[in-house]
């Protein structure tokens, strides 16, 4: 299966293109309502999702995670897991990043509800007291999480999900317009999972 194909066949199913967002003829299109019933079916159906974070909390069981899903704004479940082990999550989070020395690790999961594939990075912040200044980066797979990020990959494997590369993810996908973004700026990770991220 040609992975790419497959996702912008995917796409154009859900997007309507050379449409204008706020437009009628956007808001009508068949594309657009499919997009629409395929969200509100997903707020209703609570089995995948008690499926996927039980896949999450059996291999990650040593890490804390939080359920940043919104059903009715994105196309996918969003998952954090704080990838310091049993460190449990606090409501402050300048708290949090005070008890984990200013530094802080996150796994950001990304699972389409508008095909199999699931996205993932590392995400580092950084927190300088003094200064009240963060910092956020991109990193890469530490040895700490190989073991349970293999454990998850098996397990999403397991129920027909495919891992995006971010070089799929990154690729901008021409003549389709979201709500947040205008044509030209629109990245597949936009469609397939969340517009307000951009890998």
């Amino acid at each position: 299966m040609n992975t790419s194909k497959h996702v912008y066949d995917i796409i154009f199913k859900y997007f309507p293109r050379y449409k204008l967002f706020d437009m009628e003829e956007y808001q009508n299109s068949k594309q657009y309502q499919a997009l629409l019933s395929l969200s509100q079916e997903n707020l209703e159906n609570k089995d995948i999702q008690s499926q996927l974070e039980m896949g999450i909390r059996k291999a990650f069981a040593n890490f804390a995670y939080l359920d940043w899903t919104n059903a009715l704004e994105y196309n996918g479940y969003e998952y954090r897991i704080l990838l310091h082990e049993n460190q449990p999550l606090l409501d402050d989070d300048i708290e949090l990043i005070r008890v984990l020395g200013g530094k802080r690790r996150d796994l950001n999961v990304f699972i389409s509800f508008l095909g199999k594939y699931y996205y993932y990075f590392i995400s580092e912040t950084h927190y300088e007291e003094v200064e009240d200044k963060w910092s956020f980066y991109t990193v890469e797979c530490t040895d700490q999480i190989e073991v349970p990020l293999t454990h998850f990959n098996d397990f999403m494997k397991s129920k027909g999900y495919v891992k995006l590369t971010t070089d799929i993810v990154r690729q901008k996908v021409d003549g389709i317009e979201t709500e947040l973004l205008e044509e030209g700026q629109v990245e597949v990770f936009h469609c397939l999972f969340s517009e307000i991220i951009t890998i």
